[in-house]
């Protein structure tokens, strides 16, 4: 729009809706990246997941529900 306002438009019925950000006091989000796999040992099944953190660091558990 020429007044720099973003508006959302619905495709449906044509109408304008202003764009909202609201920022969170308070809130610490960090993201946890997941790599897992399996490998067969003596016939059985084994899993295990790494959480990998922000910092570089991991930690690798069979333990799905670790953190």
């Amino acid at each position: 729009r020429e007044d720099g306002e973003i508006k959302y438009k619905c495709l449906k019925c044509g109408r304008e809706y202003p764009r909202v950000i609201q920022h969170l006091q308070g809130q610490k989000y960090e993201d946890v990246f997941l790599l897992g796999y399996q490998e067969t040992i003596n016939g059985r099944n084994h899993k295990y997941i790494m959480f990998i953190f922000p910092d570089g660091t991991f930690v690798l558990s069979d333990d799905f529900n670790k953190i």
